[in-house]
Parts: C-alpha cells; structure tokens; sequence
C-alpha cells in the first residue's frame, strides 16, 4: 500500500491503552520519490477530516485518536519535521515506525 491514494484510510486500529490508531502504511523510500511529501499531507489532511468528523465522532465517541506513518524505509529530515508541523497545526497525534521488510 502507498500514500498514493489520499482519500483512503489505511486501518484503524486500537491500542491497549484505548486510543484509536488510524495508521498510514508506506514501502517506498523517502528518498527517492519526491512526490511523497505532498502524498503524506494530503494523507494526513484526509486522516485529521475524519477524526474531526461526525463519522469519528459517532463510530468511537470522544476517543481520543492519533496517526501512525508506518514504513519500510527511515524518513528524511524533512519528512520528520513536516510531521511535527501537522502535528502542531491538527492538535493530534502523529508518529513514525520504521519497520524494514524481511
């Protein structure tokens, strides 16, 4: 799966703790392919509608939400900075795994 599609949400998980995980999954390498900082804001735009959406509000209530990039490959500096940036701005959230393939 890829970024590529921003109107989709990747899964929506719920940690031990409670919280809903809405996770982004990405294989490419941050790297090489430009065109996935604008793929990664328009994802995270779409991810921060639903949980400020009546959708949210009625499938989980007040639960508090956050958004996990999990990759295959580690972010630039630049991506990492970015994710902060929405962070701040959306009031959620937002974090990375690496997880390299086997």
């Amino acid at each position: 799966m890829v970024m590529s599609d921003s109107s989709r949400i990747d899964a929506i998980l719920k940690s031990p703790e409670g919280e809903i995980v809405l996770m982004i999954s990405e294989h490419r390498d941050w790297r090489i392919h430009s065109e996935m900082k604008e793929q990664l804001r328009q994802k995270i735009s779409t991810y921060i509608k639903y949980i400020n959406s009546n959708e949210y509000r009625g499938r989980f209530g007040i639960k508090k939400a956050k958004i996990i990039l999990m990759t295959n490959h580690e972010p630039t500096e630049k991506i990492k900075q970015d994710l902060t940036k929405y962070e701040r701005a959306a009031g959620v959230k937002i974090e990375y795994k690496t997880m390299p393939t086997v």
